[in-house]
């Protein structure tokens, strides 16, 4: 980090040891100020560290405070409760005009988990999944599969776990790396089941295969395959760090309208199944009898019920309004009372925040019809791929009142999904390669990645005199060490020259006799050097005890 502000460290914290501690400071002085930010637990914690995080340089806090037009929240009721939930609070505090958005981005996985309820096949079908990745986590398995590749000429398609992360988007990956691998799995699980262990995998590998041959199983998992392709696609648009309430409503209603074509419609995956032999796939015979079609047909209604349910709020007339932002949607001719109700809604609804940051409300709905004329007579086709902010740029100064309307709508939050982060990222720096970091170096870690400023933006004073206080530090003492070798190997080069250039054994041998009180003298700096550096050493180690000792740092078992 130092080397790309333009540091010259040297040599002397260049190893691992040194880099531990300076983890340490950098982590300690950022939990200090996530502390800071949040010391009381509960609503009024959370309330407090969001005042906190929406400060901004140059600008009081009671005007920010009113900026504040909507905040979103998981579910849980510390975020949700009307009386002393996080909202709550807002609307008591700050403006009861705030409005709550619940995490769009869960209610898709709260809404799937809903629905696969009402199938046992699922459970059938994700315990497959599970079973495959802890087995292919045993190098000799692996193994097997890696030549089962080769002999079936399939690509390496290795098997995921199903729940790597709560989003339906890893079902789905998992579920597809089966379904593309399926040859080369039955042959490598056909040659373990003929194969006597006494690890009892002979057994594991026979009940793996009949899920794998079962018909019905193998029926849903190409159904699920085609529903989880669909929603997968809405998680993700849900998941972006820009998305606003305005996206939710076309892509919610692309995925109903796919999810209902399921009723009377096998999907892409279904129907590559239904090809040729029904009773087939991928040259293996299914076997059993096919109960999917009842458990497939509640799966889709249920679905769909469950969506409509847990998006109905996107019905409210707040929320609904907000399509006004999403340009895409506009009609493709001008019409004069297109968006004319919503503007009235947003404005009735948010009357309160407009008087306090000087809107002219009055002005408002006069703007609106001269800003679609303005647009559908000047940019024509184009006005459909325009983006907002090429829109402010033209007519911020023109249309002041419904341009602030915009924004607003812009602002409003659609999903959480950014805590969800933590946990990805934590998966990243505990590989299975560094599987052996401690919890304590995990936590600095952690906090550094996802609290920390990025390097460019980083400021490390507070991090250096959080490593500075309480030692002496010497940053230049391994040059001085390499000073020295390199004037120890220069003396003796010299001693050697010398010693060429005498002639006859007793000339040789008192140039040598004359060097080696010099050499001595060089050897014993250099022990005495290394006896200091050792005590160092030590007093660091005896750091790292008082480090640990309050919870802060842990050397790696490796």
């Amino acid at each position: 980090m130092d080397e790309k502000k333009g540091l010259d460290l040297g040599s002397t914290y260049r190893n691992e040891k040194s880099c531990k501690k300076f983890l340490v400071a950098i982590a300690e002085i950022t939990r200090l100020a996530i502390e800071d930010k949040c010391d009381k637990p509960g609503a009024n914690g959370i309330y407090d560290a969001i005042m906190q995080a929406v400060k901004l340089p140059g600008i009081p806090k009671e005007e920010m405070m009113k900026k504040i037009v909507g905040f979103a929240g998981d579910g849980a009721a510390v975020n949700t409760g009307k009386k002393a939930g996080v909202i709550a609070l807002m609307r008591e505090r700050i403006s009861g005009d705030i409005l709550m958005v619940q995490c769009m981005a869960h209610r898709v996985e709260l809404a799937f988990k809903e629905a696969m309820k009402q199938a046992s096949l699922f459970i059938k079908v994700y315990v497959l999944l599970d079973a495959l990745y802890k087995l292919y986590r045993i190098p000799k398995q692996a193994a097997g599969l890696k030549a089962a590749f080769s002999t079936t000429n399939i690509s390496k398609i290795w098997p995921v776990r199903v729940g790597g992360t709560r989003w339906v988007s890893h079902t789905h990956t998992a579920l597809q790396n089966m379904l593309r691998g399926y040859r080369a799995i039955v042959l490598h699980l056909s040659q373990v089941a003929t194969t006597r262990t006494a690890s009892g995998m002979q057994a594991k590998a026979k009940g793996l295969l009949k899920t794998l041959r079962s018909k019905d199983a193998m029926t849903f998992a190409h159904f699920l395959s085609d529903i989880l392709a669909v929603l997968s696609k809405l998680s993700k648009t849900l998941q972006q760090r820009e998305v606003c309430t305005y996206h939710v409503h076309e892509a919610l209603k692309a995925t109903m309208t796919s999810i209902n074509k399921f009723k009377d419609r096998a999907g892409p995956e279904q129907r590559k199944l239904q090809q040729g032999d029904c009773n087939s796939f991928e040259g293996q015979t299914l076997t059993g009898v096919d109960h999917s079609s009842g458990q497939i047909e509640k799966v889709v209604e249920a679905l769909v019920g469950s969506l409509a349910r847990r998006f109905s709020d996107m019905g409210g007339e707040v929320l609904k309004a907000t399509k006004i932002a999403d340009m895409q949607s506009w009609p493709q001719e001008h019409e004069d009372d297109f968006g004319d109700d919503f503007i009235g809604v947003i404005i009735d609804h948010y009357r309160e925040h407009f008087d306090n940051v000087g809107v002219d409300v009055s002005a408002i709905e006069a703007e609106w019809t001269s800003l679609k004329q303005a647009l559908y007579e000047n940019q024509g086709n184009k006005i459909h791929s325009m983006s907002w902010p090429s829109v402010f740029e033209l007519y911020k100064s023109t249309f002041p009142n419904i341009l602030h309307v915009i924004d607003l709508v812009l602002s409003l939050p659609a999903a959480t999904s950014e805590c969800e982060r933590g946990f990805s990222q934590m998966k990243i720096t505990k590989s299975q390669y560094r599987n052996r970091l401690k919890a304590t170096t995990m936590t600095m870690l952690m906090t550094i990645q996802l609290h920390s400023e990025p390097t460019k933006d980083f400021d490390p004073s507070s991090a250096i005199h959080q490593w500075n206080q309480n030692h002496n530090r010497r940053p230049n003492f391994m040059e001085g060490r390499k000073k020295g070798r390199m004037a120890a190997l220069e003396g003796a080069k010299q001693v050697q020259e010398e010693i060429d250039g005498v002639d006859g054994v007793d000339g040789a041998q008192m140039v040598a006799e004359a060097a080696g009180g010099a050499v001595v003298e060089a050897e014993t700096k250099e022990i005495n050097s290394d006896d200091w550096f050792t005590d160092m050493e030590d007093n660091v180690d005896s750091d790292d005890g008082e480090m640990e000792d309050r919870g802060l740092v842990g050397e790696d078992e490796e």
